[in-house]
């Protein structure tokens, strides 16, 4: 993939460290999925072999949030990967927590079962874990109609004012981090606001965040229009985390 921008150096938390791993110790790649059975074999497929390429030992996690098709059924069948359901729709964020929990290796990789995100581009997330505990995707290209880059730029820079957050696309769901900078059993959020939650408790408690420019690839199959119910407690839940806002040097 080319024409994308370096990936920045800095780092916003702890003094970064000196250099980036050559690889991953180990790596779980968490991929939660609503009605995905269009999806998912290529899914693990690709998750596979981005894992190959950047992880000493790696294992792939499919978080099924209550799916009416045969989704689960599709993942369980490919050997190695783990399946874990839900037996009815929780959202979303219970589907990260879920998966977050199951994790046994030290990094994490959040991706879309959707095959949103080309994970070829891997290696420049794990190229800046020597300097971060988490990597945040930053879209840029977005193949989206507009009202819902409008929405996600509103989205965002909301997520930004209310929890202090310095990164510009907190709610990117492509997300590198190290398993143990955050307490999966202490978030609560159950729909989108999990990002920007995930982050913020990260924060809190030092960890050392960066972004790295992602492109996100256009839909091609499944999916479910978001409907206005659950963006209105998206908006809720967002707003209920202002308390739990990090402390950063130059913020309010």
């Amino acid at each position: 993939m080319t024409g994308l921008p370096a990936p920045p150096s800095r780092a916003h938390g702890r003094p970064a460290a000196a250099a980036a791993p050559a690889r991953l110790d180990g790596l779980a790649v968490l991929l939660p999925c609503l009605d995905e059975e269009d999806n998912i074999s290529r899914a693990i497929a690709e998750a596979g072999a981005a894992a190959r390429r950047v992880a000493r030992r790696f294992e792939i996690i499919v978080v099924d949030d209550g799916s009416r098709d045969a989704t689960a059924v599709i993942a369980a069948a490919v050997p190695g990967v783990r399946v874990v359901r839900h037996p009815a729709n929780r959202g979303y964020g219970a589907a990260v927590r879920t998966g977050l929990i199951a994790a046994r290796l030290p990094w994490v990789l959040i991706t879309d079962g959707d095959r949103q995100f080309d994970l070829r581009r891997l290696e420049a997330l794990v190229e800046v874990c020597g300097a971060a505990d988490v990597v945040v995707g930053r879209r840029v290209h977005i193949q989206a109609t507009w009202p819902r880059r409008a929405q996600r730029a509103i989205w965002n820079r909301l997520a930004r004012r209310l929890l202090a957050l310095p990164v510009r696309d907190p709610e990117c769901s492509l997300k590198l981090l190290r398993r143990d900078v955050v307490d999966p059993r202490e978030l609560t959020c159950d729909g989108p606001a999990i990002g920007a939650e995930l982050l913020a408790s990260a924060l809190r408690g030092g960890a050392r965040v960066t972004e790295v420019d992602v492109l996100q690839r256009a839909r091609r199959a499944g999916g479910r229009p978001r409907r206005l119910s659950a963006l209105v407690r998206a908006l809720r839940e967002l707003t209920a985390l202002r308390d739990t806002r990090p402390r950063l040097p130059g913020t309010a």
